[in-house]
């Protein structure tokens, strides 16, 4: 369940030297995405963003994943994947940079990951800052497009003769 696994990734972060940092990461990054799902897994918080599929169904899509790094004490890891960084044009390039801890993935679904350490984190907040804005207003934009386009269609309805 969440509640079990929100205890067990709690745990390991209290076991890794985490607790504090998790939170107040995972807190930035929720304000930075309005309208944002937190879900705690057993390692990791993921930030997903309510979407429509092509056939027009709602689903989630994860922006971010945060995890508590079990073999390195004292460290998260946040993963971007690839929407992320499409969302805003040049942003991997600017990010990997612009921040010394950011490094492409070798993942084929992360583009960029980066460690964080409480030393870090102020310098790193500084980086993903432009990045998460610039998702927050391309999902801003793609939401309004959807009003347009449903307000248009409501518009047909009311116009078409019968």
């Amino acid at each position: 369940s969440k509640e079990e696994n929100r205890r067990a990734l709690h745990d390991l972060a209290e076991r890794q030297h985490v607790r504090a940092l998790l939170q107040e990461v995972a807190d930035w990054i929720a304000q930075q995405l309005p309208g944002v799902y937190v879900w705690p897994g057993k390692t990791a918080y993921s930030f997903s963003l309510q979407e429509q599929t092509a056939e027009g169904r709602p689903t989630a899509r994860t922006y971010a994943t945060l995890y508590v790094d079990a073999k390195r004490p004292g460290t998260l890891l946040l993963q971007l994947p690839h929407r992320t960084m499409d969302a805003v044009p040049g942003a991997t390039e600017r990010l990997v940079s612009a921040c010394p801890q950011a490094h492409l993935s070798k993942s084929a679904s992360v583009a960029v990951e980066m460690g964080i350490v409480a030393a870090s984190w102020p310098s790193l907040r500084e980086c993903l800052a432009p990045v998460l804005d610039g998702v927050a207003r391309s999902r801003a934009g793609a939401a309004l497009t959807e009003l347009d386009a449903a307000a248009g269609d409501a518009a047909d309805l009311q116009t078409t003769p019968a």
